[in-house]
């Protein structure tokens, strides 16, 4: 699941959304089979940063939040913002 997600994450920071949707959706898949919520955050993080999907954005980060995942929300947080910005 950590392979996919980086993996969605180099594509993203190449422009490259197809991939990163692609790699976001897979990682979702399996977050969701594994009930692994930390990686479900992400998978959606991304694949709304992929989409430009804020509600999906929104989704991730509050899954983030209520699972009291401070640091990945926080690294998550900067990660919108950076991709806002392009």
């Amino acid at each position: 699941m950590t392979l996919l997600t980086n993996l969605a994450s180099i594509y993203l920071d190449n422009h490259q959304t197809k991939e990163c949707e692609t790699f976001s959706l897979e990682a979702l898949k399996l977050a969701k089979e594994l009930k692994r919520y930390d990686f479900l955050g992400i998978a959606q993080v991304r694949l709304g940063i992929c989409r430009d999907d804020n509600s999906l954005i929104d989704k991730g980060m509050s899954l983030l939040r209520l699972t009291e995942e401070e640091k990945i929300f926080e690294a998550l947080e900067k990660e919108v913002a950076k991709h806002r910005q392009i």
